[in-house]
């Protein structure tokens, strides 16, 4: 189950995200992040046949 049915509006969250990614600044505070080949951030598939 998916928690991201549970977030109302993120038109704010999305606006704030493409300024932080057209200024520089998200990539001055998690670039970190882009040099990991994987990141687990908690979230599992579970497929079943």
């Amino acid at each position: 189950m998916s928690s991201f049915w549970a977030m109302d509006n993120v038109l704010e969250g999305l606006k704030k995200l493409g300024r932080d990614l057209d200024s520089g600044d998200w990539e001055r505070r998690y670039s970190d992040l882009l040099s990991l080949d994987e990141y687990d951030v908690g979230y599992r598939m579970v497929a079943t046949k």
